[in-house]
């Protein structure tokens, strides 16, 4: 879960630095065109960006996980003859619950920030799209 979060907040970073300078070279095709509007959208849109990347790097920072279950403890559950299946299962599972609940405020973090970016990138994207969209008009 946490890698897919990782990729997830690349994958923002990369679409949202993508379209930025595809829509400053909108603007440089006829420099005469620019106007109000289209300072106005493309500066809010800076901005947004900026703000966009401050919560995708706050999301990617946080990376100290509780692993668990311990694979040398399991090595040694596993070794030992008189663990049943049963008892090696259920310290797996409280393990895990273990793992879970150590990582909770971490994870919760690391979405939270995360789901600022996704909010931010359709107005990056729209404010980009009302400044090109101000040159042609």
């Amino acid at each position: 879960m946490i890698d897919a979060l990782d990729l997830k907040t690349a994958t923002i970073f990369t679409f949202s630095s993508v379209i930025l300078p595809v829509a400053a070279a909108i603007t440089v095709v006829d420099p005469k065109r620019i106007n109000f509007v289209s300072i106005v959208a493309g500066g809010a849109a800076i901005l947004v960006y900026g703000v966009l990347i401050f919560f995708l790097f706050r999301a990617y920072r946080i990376g100290t996980w509780d692993w668990r279950p311990n694979l040398s403890t399991l090595v040694q559950y596993v070794d030992d003859a008189n663990v049943t299946r049963e008892t090696l299962a259920e310290w797996i599972g409280t393990e895990c619950q273990t793992s879970i609940a150590a990582n909770f405020g971490r994870i919760k973090q690391k979405t939270e920030h995360f789901d600022m970016a996704i909010c931010l990138f359709p107005f990056e994207a729209a404010l980009l799209t009302l400044a090109a969209i101000s040159l042609v008009f």
